[in-house]
């Protein structure tokens, strides 16, 4: 009988090891997400730098989401010495992937090419870097780097075929492609 007691002890603080913790993640996830939508950054970094929240949270995640805090502020500084920081860092590969697309995209829209060029090649050189994004970087890279307006026509041509954020993109691109061959009036378009 004893030795059953033992055994509904060890179960029950075992499930309690489980649910506590993903509970505390969730809410905590909710409450730092809510901060950075109302932005109040002064409250995020209160939450994130709680022990609860090193506690739930691995150290990459923690650092991921202070990058993404820095990037809603729009801190430039901030932003660089966090991508800096994950250099610094033993990453896996997804995690790489992640970081490496992120600032990708933040230095593609700062015009930064010595970035771009950084952490592009770092990116497709990726074994989990899928040909998908491979192909996606590339167009990235040509369109807003070399200014290219190459493969104008054929975007114009498939546009009607993409819904959501891939015609998004799409656009995107293509008011940059129209901008590079010198016609404001249909970038605007």
């Amino acid at each position: 009988m004893f030795e059953l007691w033992i055994i509904l002890v060890i179960l029950f603080l075992f499930a309690l090891s489980i649910v506590i913790p993903k509970r505390l993640r969730s809410r905590l996830a909710g409450e730092l997400s809510s901060c950075l939508m109302t932005r109040d950054f002064d409250q995020f970094d209160r939450l994130i730098e709680k022990r609860s929240a090193q506690f739930v949270f691995d150290p990459f995640n923690i650092d991921f989401m202070k990058l993404n805090a820095a990037l809603v502020k729009q801190d430039p500084a901030e932003i660089d010495r966090r991508f800096a920081d994950f250099d610094q860092c033993r990453l896996n590969d997804k995690q790489k992937e992640a970081v490496y697309y992120n600032a990708f995209y933040y230095y593609v829209a700062c015009s930064d090419i010595a970035k771009v060029k950084q952490y592009g090649n770092r990116l497709l050189n990726l074994a989990t870097c899928s040909e998908t994004l491979k192909a996606e970087t590339q167009k990235y890279y040509a369109v807003m780097i070399d200014h290219s307006y190459a493969d104008l026509d054929e975007d114009l041509a498939r546009l009607d075929q993409l819904e959501g954020e891939e015609k998004a993109k799409a656009e995107f691109l293509i008011s940059k492609m129209f901008e590079n061959q010198g016609d404001s009036q249909q970038a605007k378009l």
